[in-house]
């Protein structure tokens, strides 16, 4: 008799543990069950797995199931459904039904999660200014950055970059070049996707201005540097920074900024008159073949051999322009310089 009681209360135990963890998170597309959520701390979801306690960035949610909170459930269902207008309102039935205080705070960063997915970039923008004021801009809010911009030409876009722009302005009075560059990189991403190239060449030059002079903003000047090269007047710029810049880059940065030094290098030449062309083409062609030899797997390496063909042709070096042409349709074949540089050989032999 004693033994079925011991066996009772052991099932008993069992059960109970199972049933005390019954919340469930997808974190990163990978489903944790049978946990125990029990807060939030700092942007982040605290949370129980195998009796010890663990932490995770509300960014990295991507859906969530509370024990006993089935409006939360049935709003992250609607959600995942892609009805967002139902979702939403659902999310606030269940912030009204929700009797704990860091309950009601994780589905008010579930419904910012809804509206960011719907693109609905300037609702989203809102909201997230008022979780970096309520955590003081710390990392992990910072994380919760809207990414989903709505069509290019809604109105959503503009008004988004607008409220960006203010508060890009007191991030930087505040001297907080962390939340600065992320906000920066929003507005560049609206920008690019509204075709807005003034804008984008102006938040460029404010990069540099502002995030400038650092080992660690070497990857923000090459950034900049990158929009910049999108006109060709910036060419003389785009020289200066990078060359500037040279003996800090990493072996993973180098192609890039090689392969646009040379490309800019290429640009001042063919504009120079006769006395400085020469000195700038081999510039140029050493840039370009830098790329070509050292870093003959990258991304960069078709449009180097390209331009350092180009680069010949203007030196007379018809014979070295001939086998870089060549070298990107051995090597590159699939490449879209291929083509052209195929289209160069047949120009060269007639």
């Amino acid at each position: 008799m004693h033994k079925q009681q011991t066996i009772l209360l052991v099932t008993v135990l069992v059960v109970g543990a199972i049933a005390s963890a019954a919340d469930e998170m997808t974190i990163n597309k990978l489903p944790y069950r049978n946990i125990r959520i029990t807060g939030l701390r700092d942007c982040q979801v605290v949370y129980e797995r195998n009796n010890r306690e663990e932490t995770v960035p509300l960014a990295d949610v991507d859906a969530i199931r509370l024990e006993r909170e089935d409006e939360l459930t049935q709003a992250e269902a609607l959600a995942a459904e892609g009805k967002i207008d139902d979702a939403l309102k659902q999310y606030l039935r269940a912030r009204t039904a929700a009797d704990r205080e860091w309950v009601q705070q994780l589905i008010e960063f579930r419904r910012m999660w809804a509206i960011n997915q719907a693109g609905r970039i300037d609702q989203a923008v809102d909201i997230w200014f008022d979780v970096l004021k309520a955590n003081d801009a710390s990392p992990n809010s910072q994380l919760l950055v809207p990414t989903n911009l709505a069509e290019a030409g809604e109105p959503a876009n503009a008004a988004a970059f607008a409220k960006l722009e203010e508060r890009r302005k007191q991030a930087r009075s505040d001297d907080d070049k962390v939340l600065w560059k992320v906000i920066f990189d929003l507005q560049l991403r609206i920008a690019a996707l509204e075709g807005d190239e003034e804008s984008k060449q102006r938040l460029s030059r404010e990069q540099l201005d502002y995030l400038s002079g650092g080992q660690q903003d070497v990857s923000a000047g090459l950034q900049s540097a990158s929009v910049l090269m999108e006109n060709p007047e910036n060419a003389a710029d785009v020289v200066n920074i990078i060359a500037g810049d040279l003996q800090k880059y990493t072996r993973n940065q180098l192609p890039q900024a090689l392969l646009m030094l040379g490309k800019a290098q290429l640009i001042l030449a063919e504009a120079a008159d006769d006395s400085p062309k020469r000195p700038l083409l081999i510039d140029a062609g050493n840039s370009l073949m830098h790329v070509a030899v050292f870093f003959g797997g990258s991304p960069e390496a078709p449009e180097a051999y390209f331009l350092a063909g180009r680069a010949n042709i203007l030196l007379g070096n018809t014979g070295a322009a001939r086998k870089a042409y060549d070298a990107v349709s051995q090597k590159y074949p699939d490449s879209p310089f291929a083509a052209k540089a195929a289209e160069a050989i047949q120009q060269l032999t007639e």
